[in-house]
């Protein structure tokens, strides 16, 4: 398995992973299509493809600026792994990838949200502590 930076051919994949992810609705393609392009052309976004002989998971992040942690704020947006790829180290791989760029961009912390994957987050020291709404 490579994990790497997403390509224009990977559009199909990452949007059939989405809507495995999405909770509320299926995702809109024409939305999509817009947010993969413009994911792909912002240079605080990282969208971080998993590919064995076919994709396996993705992982879309987000680097940016921020004044309480002296440096940027890294924050993993959407992490998916194919069902018949979970527990086989995809989505550390995905995580370690986003982590690596994330400290190299200065990160002093990354965080995210996540309503069903707590232990596995858990499982790679992640904490929880904060209250969104």
């Amino acid at each position: 398995m490579i994990v790497r930076d997403a390509i224009d051919d990977d559009r199909d994949a990452v949007f059939a992973l989405a809507n495995v992810l999405a909770l509320e609705r299926p995702v809109d393609r024409t939305a999509f299509e817009v947010q993969y392009a413009a994911a792909r052309a912002d240079e605080r976004t990282e969208l971080l493809v998993a590919v064995n002989d076919r994709m396996v998971g993705y992982l879309l992040g987000v680097i940016s600026p921020m004044f309480v942690y002296n440096g940027a704020f890294a924050f993993v947006q959407e992490l998916c792994v194919a069902a018949g790829s979970r527990r086989t180290g995809v989505g550390a791989a995905l995580m370690a990838e986003f982590e690596s760029r994330a400290s190299l961009a200065g990160a002093g912390a990354t965080a995210l949200a996540t309503s069903r994957a707590g232990a596995f987050y858990e499982a790679l020291g992640y904490a929880g502590g904060a209250t969104y709404f």
